[in-house]
């Protein structure tokens, strides 16, 4: 996994995890004038960027207005309930009505019925 380096605090850089490689966007310099253009974040245009750089599989992104700019810029995209949705379907995760509490415990702005409507296709217990 991939990450631009503007985009995480530097707690998160030198986690010692093997699996993630932090990167620095090519040209830093275009960030603040694609800030002002499309006013988004400099975290949520570094991850575009750098996906388009790295030619990425898919971005990891939850910001519907990057998600946008993300597949206009030809880029697959998945959020944190997609992630959660496949760990589910992959046995990683048991307990999906569980882990959906603990995301909106968190403070994470997510549909409350999103997660519902995910849970009855599944045919699981509601949140």
């Amino acid at each position: 996994m991939w990450l631009a380096a503007q985009a995480w605090p530097d707690h998160l850089k030198s986690s010692g995890a093997k699996w993630i490689h932090v990167k620095p966007v090519q040209k830093p310099a275009n960030l603040a004038a694609a800030q002002q253009r499309f006013g988004l974040g400099i975290g949520e245009l570094s991850i575009i960027m750098l996906g388009l750089e790295l030619k990425a599989d898919v971005l990891l992104i939850d910001d519907l207005k990057a998600r946008n700019l993300a597949r206009k810029e030809g880029l697959a995209v998945l959020g944190c309930v997609g992630v959660l949705h496949d760990a589910f379907g992959l046995n990683l995760v048991s307990d999906l009505p569980g882990v959906y509490r603990q995301l909106l415990a968190s403070g994470a702005y997510v549909h409350r019925a999103l997660l519902e409507d995910i849970l009855k296709i599944l045919n699981l217990p509601p949140l």
